[in-house]
């Protein structure tokens, strides 16, 4: 019974995740800074029903990390000038909601994670209609309102637009949003019959709408991770291009439609114009590669330079995250650096920090290994839903409560869709029946 609550729990913390933004924007700004630990009980309570059904197994990594959280709060209790309120929200963005990762595969099924995945198309429709919205009004109109329902309080992108965030508190949202939902569509288009082909035809073009409006180039690179996985299978499966040909149609389609909208060439303009202003445009392609590299390892190599600078014991656990630093001065912002890294060296030093971020690496690993063994058994989907979220897991912002979700959530559907389970309902036993991926039994 416990099983089903935690599964009902996962469900809610998806729509959290998902919802989350609508509500500190618009349905009650007044409660903005409540709903930034609004699935804290949720995942506590999915912790405490893991436990008495002895689901959180004691592996390596999973006793590594709570050693390592213990370790890290006491040296931020006796040896930094953190405030007691500032480290318990360092726990929460660093440690807390990872473990959900290991949680979500014991209790999901193969058809959990394709009913989540209709969802996502289905909900990426309203998302894209709204970034338009977003798009084409004011910086200070409502619809562009931030948390607390502020105006002008959005990333700007070109020509004077800012950068739509969706259902989300910010663009960085949307981008892992649209990642998530490039990964179920693709999955759509390989394994025919899983989603019905219009919903994943109009979910495709929301996705290239949404993309082009976004200015984002977070959300260009993000989906481009998930079809570089496509790259990868073929590592483990030398029959993929065979039938990588039935996505050439749709997404040819997707692409021709989507690009003779207007609102796609007037996000292009303003996507370019973002583009001019970084210097992307004008560049080469070695130099925008060179610079979008730069982007990704910089976090890495910030981290050392980091690390000269930061005490032996660290500033304190929580007070990199915008959340500790409004508490400590009243202003939300970067108050050690703006890279994952590179915060958590200063927050915990060089050897807590560091340990920390081997331990992120080593669950990357871990879920990449389980993903690469499905591809062999014939199932790309965990593959494609890594692409979604391995960035997350290695460097992803966890002290911004949307990048949080999308991690938790994302290592998790990836184990689960690793499931090769024999399938009971009519929903499983099509996805196992459909082509050209096959689910195999154990």
């Amino acid at each position: 019974m416990n099983r089903y609550y935690i599964n009902r729990l996962i469900w809610i913390y998806f729509w959290l995740v998902i919802t989350e933004g609508i509500f500190r924007k618009w349905l009650v700004p007044g409660l903005s800074d409540a709903f930034l630990v609004a699935r804290d009980p949720v995942v506590l309570l999915i912790y405490i029903l893991a436990l008495n059904e002895k689901l959180l197994k004691p592996t390596r990594i999973m006793i590594a990390w709570l050693v390592l959280c213990m370790l890290t709060v006491i040296q931020s209790l006796f040896f930094t000038d953190a405030p007691l309120l500032v480290i318990a929200y360092g726990v929460k963005a660093n440690f807390l909601h990872f473990p959900l990762i290991f949680v979500i595969p014991q209790v999901f099924a193969i058809s959990d994670v394709v009913k989540i995945g209709r969802w996502v198309l289905i909900l990426s429709i309203p998302m894209a209609l709204l970034m338009v919205v977003q798009f084409l009004a004011d910086t200070n109109d409502f619809w562009n309102y931030g948390p607390g329902g502020k105006g002008g309080s959005q990333l700007r992108g070109g020509e004077g637009r800012i950068r739509p965030p969706g259902f989300f508190s910010f663009i960085t949202g949307a981008a892992q949003f649209l990642a998530l939902t490039s990964a179920v569509v693709l999955f759509g288009f390989l394994r025919r019959g899983v989603y019905p082909i219009v919903l994943l035809v109009v979910s495709g073009l929301a996705v290239v709408l949404s993309t082009a409006v976004s200015s984002s180039r977070l959300a260009l690179g993000s989906i481009g991770i998930v079809f570089m996985m496509l790259g990868v299978a073929y590592l483990y499966n030398k029959q993929l291009p065979k039938r990588l040909v039935k996505i050439f149609i749709p997404i040819g389609f997707i692409m021709l439609v989507a690009t003779n909208l207007d609102i796609f060439s007037e996000g292009r303009i303003a996507f370019e114009s973002r583009l001019a202003d970084t210097g992307d445009l004008d560049a080469t392609w070695a130099e925008r590669a060179n610079s979008w590299t730069g982007r990704v390892f910089g976090d890495f190599t910030s981290s050392w330079s980091a690390s000269k600078a930061a005490p032996f014991f660290g500033h304190g656990i929580g007070m990199g995250t915008n959340v500790g630093a409004r508490l400590v001065s009243g202003k939300m912002y970067f108050q050690l650096a703006e890279g994952e890294w590179a915060r958590i060296v200063l927050e915990s030093g060089f050897l807590l920090g560091y340990i920390y971020l081997f331990l992120r690496i080593a669950i990357i690993v871990e879920i990449y290994r389980r993903a690469a063994q499905a591809v062999r058994q014939g199932n790309l989907l965990p593959l494609l839903l890594f692409g979604s979220c391995f960035m997350l897991i290695l460097t992803g912002q966890v002290g911004q409560a949307t990048t949080m979700g999308f991690t938790g959530m994302g290592g998790g559907l990836v184990l689960a869709a690793c499931h090769a389970s024999r399938p009971r309902s009519r929903q499983q036993r099509r996805l196992k029946s459909a082509q050209p991926f096959p689910f195999r039994d154990r």
